[in-house]
């Protein structure tokens, strides 16, 4: 399977685990007794600042328009071209090896041989470490976007628990 492919499927189902949550400003609130609209709005203000302070999770200033998918490109191969670089230089060596006994054509496709196949290891090292340092970026990024569901999380609990505490139903 594609790198590519899997980075983005891998984010897309971690995305897709948090994003059926809801939202800390997704609360109703009823006064379950009888408290006035502007004892629920000092109540809810005080519970805010109290779940923000408990949770280390603001929703007016952590904003969750996170992307779903996030897609992270393979960086550039550092190594590419190692393969035909490698072939001219193994021709050169060849040819060079081989004048001295006069076989130089044969030297060199004999060394361009040598050269291709080294090269060509070189090349794919060099993709494998961009393809190993963007899986390591989805990671990070996945592993940043599950603690900050987390945090929301953490604050819709200690929200509702406030409220909850204060006589009202929340859901």
């Amino acid at each position: 399977m594609n790198t590519r492919i899997m980075i983005a499927s891998a984010l897309l189902t971690m995305a897709a685990s948090t994003s059926a949550w809801a939202k800390p400003g997704d609360v109703y609130i009823y006064p379950a007794k009888g408290q006035s609209t502007e004892q629920t709005e000092k109540d809810r203000y005080e519970c805010y600042v109290w779940a923000s302070k408990e949770s280390g999770f603001d929703p007016s200033r952590n904003s969750s328009s996170q992307p779903d998918v996030v897609r992270v490109p393979v960086g550039k191969n550092e190594k590419q071209g190692a393969a035909i670089a490698g072939t001219i230089i193994g021709a050169i060596a060849g040819a060079a090896i081989g004048s001295h006994d006069a076989n130089a054509g044969q030297g060199a496709v004999v060394g361009a041989a040598a050269g291709t196949m080294i090269g060509a290891a070189v090349e794919q090292g060099g993709q494998a470490r961009a393809e190993a340092e963007a899986r390591d970026r989805a990671e990070d990024i996945a592993r940043e976007q599950a603690a900050q569901a987390d945090r929301e999380s953490g604050y819709r609990r200690a929200f509702s628990a406030c409220l909850e505490g204060r006589g009202y139903v929340v859901r």
